[in-house]
């Protein structure tokens, strides 16, 4: 439920620009941080839950893929990153101060 409610608000434009570019742009960042952890997808698979064919999918940067908050959120979870990072965009919304 929640995550029908994320995927159907999720500013994909903003967030994920020109979808071809950045779909690429994901594989890859992804793909860094599994050699950087020499994990294989089936470690990926594991650690996040989400399915091994649909993580491959992202992988090869296939257009018509375009993972829920809820996917990027448990991928940047399980390679110990951010959904951000992933991205390669700032922090996308503003964190409160501490004080």
């Amino acid at each position: 439920m929640f995550g029908d409610y994320v995927y159907k608000h999720w500013p994909w434009p903003k967030i994920i620009g020109r979808r071809e570019n950045n779909v690429a742009q994901l594989g890859a960042r992804i793909q860094t941080h599994l050699n950087e952890k020499c994990w294989k997808l089936a470690d990926l698979h594991r650690e996040s839950g989400i399915a091994k064919g649909y993580l491959s999918e992202i992988l090869r940067s296939e257009k018509d893929k375009r993972p829920s908050a809820h996917t990027l959120y448990a991928i940047a979870a399980a390679l110990g990153t951010t959904i951000e990072d992933l991205l390669n965009k700032p922090a996308l919304m503003a964190r409160p101060s501490a004080h």
